[in-house]
């Protein structure tokens, strides 16, 4: 028999090889060796999640901070999705909310998406980053700023803007760092999407867009 595990660490139908071809097996030991699966990925992310906090706590350096940011967004998404997906506005407001910051210093709208557990591991980071840099240094940081998240479904792709507007921009030469690169490159390599990141004098604009077929989960 085999046992087919996906990206998301879910547990996949098993499948038995017969006279006609191959068919789905399910029996009751390979739901509990499933169920026992997940609550081990549970524990190891869970004491992930603990690492990312005491590093964050003994060591204060902005390099320590961001690894464990990172850990920390990483994990919340894994955990999230083991069971299958994970609904798309959740994963906004689960990171907005990991910010500390407050419901009303933001604006999030767009329809009911359910990302697979890929889509899910790197929109969840790209979030991350977006407001670990708009808490530094955009509108998270200025009350009067503005910040909008919105998606929407167009030409059989999924579409997510970030935009950042009425912003004290620091002046000095922008350097590229994880999170562009991440953004402009990992989600074109490893979703087929593309995402982009413009600058204006008082603000910024993240465009992120996701073939269908790769953003959204697919029930088994």
């Amino acid at each position: 028999m085999l046992v087919s595990l996906c990206l998301d660490c879910r547990i996949v139908t098993p499948l038995v090889h017969t006279a006609d071809g191959w068919e789905a097996s399910l029996t009751r030991s390979d739901f509990t060796a499933g169920a026992e699966a997940q609550h081990r990925l549970r524990r190891v992310l869970a004491a992930f999640r603990s690492i990312a906090a005491f590093m964050a706590r003994d060591d204060a350096s902005p390099a320590s901070l961001r690894l464990a940011g990172r850990i920390g967004a990483i994990s919340r998404v894994a955990l999230a999705s083991a069971d299958g997906g994970i609904d798309l506005e959740a994963l906004v407001l689960d990171e907005l909310l990991a910010c500390a910051t407050p419901r009303a210093r933001y604006r999030v709208e767009g329809s009911d998406i359910r990302l697979s557990g890929k889509a899910a591991q790197l929109m969840g980071l790209a979030l991350h980053e977006l407001a670990a840099n708009s808490l530094q240094y955009g509108a998270l940081s200025q009350t009067a700023a503005d910040l909008s998240i919105e998606w929407r479904l167009s030409e059989e792709k999924l579409v997510l803007c970030w935009t950042e507007s009425k912003v004290r921009m620091a002046m000095g030469k922008r350097t590229a760092g994880f999170g562009s690169e991440l953004v402009q490159r990992r989600f074109a390599s490893e979703l087929k999407g593309s995402g982009e990141m413009v600058f204006s004098i008082d603000g910024m604009r993240c465009t992120i867009a996701v073939p269908l077929s790769e953003a959204l989960h697919q029930n088994e």
